[in-house]
């Protein structure tokens, strides 16, 4: 379970980090950090550390990052 969990988030993190993010482009800064965050389970992305075009935009407490 625990593996299962832990490998998607890394696929949903993949994923984002490749550009499913890009159609945000221009967009609100608070609809990027929610979409990056709903790419992953939500005991994930809500504490994730948030970076986009490699700058954190929003600070986590987990110690995961979308």
């Amino acid at each position: 379970m625990i593996k299962s969990t832990i490998s998607k988030s890394i696929l949903a993190v993949t994923l984002l980090a490749t550009g499913i993010g890009t159609c945000f482009a221009g967009g609100d800064l608070e609809k990027k950090i929610a979409y990056a965050r709903s790419a992953a389970p939500v005991s994930v992305g809500a504490g994730a550390t948030v970076v986009i075009e490699g700058e954190v935009v929003a600070e986590g407490n987990n110690g995961w990052t979308c």
